[in-house]
């Protein structure tokens, strides 16, 4: 019998009443089971009061902490979720497509051996969902040297390993890591480790850009 691959949705949340039960639901209706881990970064709105109700029902973890700002939120949240074979960074504002997920393991569970990193294009929208543009970072020559002069890989996207994971673990939270941002930082890590940095050409997220974004 194959193994059941265990995965865990990461989130962290601030202010974002207005959008997180759509994502919520979008992560919930994958088509692969999920874990999902969310972090509250001192939300003075009614964010919590959401989250507790989703907490009350599904496979929902929350930790209800101080504001820390996202990346060091996002950061904790890694850190502090252990067991799993593979973690996934989500943004409390977009829309998940149903396969976002399993798309993404089948492309990167190839690299189990070795330090892996994936991440994929998207469809940028207006708030609501209405899709203007989609990326194309396929199309560009990627390395370490060009992630930190571009910090174009959206962190919604990204999808690591559990050896890859091992090494963040290792190395810890240090806030002079994560200036351009925890995404830009993971990116770069894994080049720098020389792991595998896997680029999907096909997008699965709706990415919501709206005047409330935090980043």
């Amino acid at each position: 019998m194959e193994k059941k691959v265990k995965i865990a949705v990461l989130v962290s949340t601030y202010n974002g009443e207005k959008y997180i039960e759509e994502q919520i639901d979008s992560v919930l209706n994958q088509n692969i089971h999920v874990d999902i881990y969310i972090r509250d970064d001192g939300s003075t709105d009614e964010t919590v009061s959401i989250l507790k109700k989703y907490e009350e029902k599904f496979n929902i973890y929350v930790e209800y902490g101080d504001n820390l700002g996202y990346k060091k939120s996002f950061m904790k949240l890694l850190l502090n979720t252990k067991g799993y074979d593979f973690y996934a960074f989500c943004d409390q504002d977009d829309f998940w497509i149903a396969n976002k997920i399993s798309s993404a393991i089948q492309m990167i569970k190839k690299y189990d051996e070795i330090p892996a990193l994936y991440y994929s294009n998207l469809k940028k929208c207006d708030e609501n969902l209405c899709v203007y543009g989609v990326t194309d970072l396929h199309k560009r020559v990627m390395s370490l040297q060009s992630n930190i002069l571009r910090r174009s890989i959206a962190g919604c996207t990204i999808v690591i390993n559990k050896k890859f994971w091992k090494i963040i673990s290792a190395i810890g939270l240090k806030d002079e890591l994560l200036i351009q941002g925890h995404d830009s930082y993971l990116v770069s890590l894994c080049y720098a480790i020389e792991g595998k940095v896997i680029c999907d050409k096909n997008s699965y997220i709706l990415y919501r850009q709206h005047g409330d974004n935090t980043s």
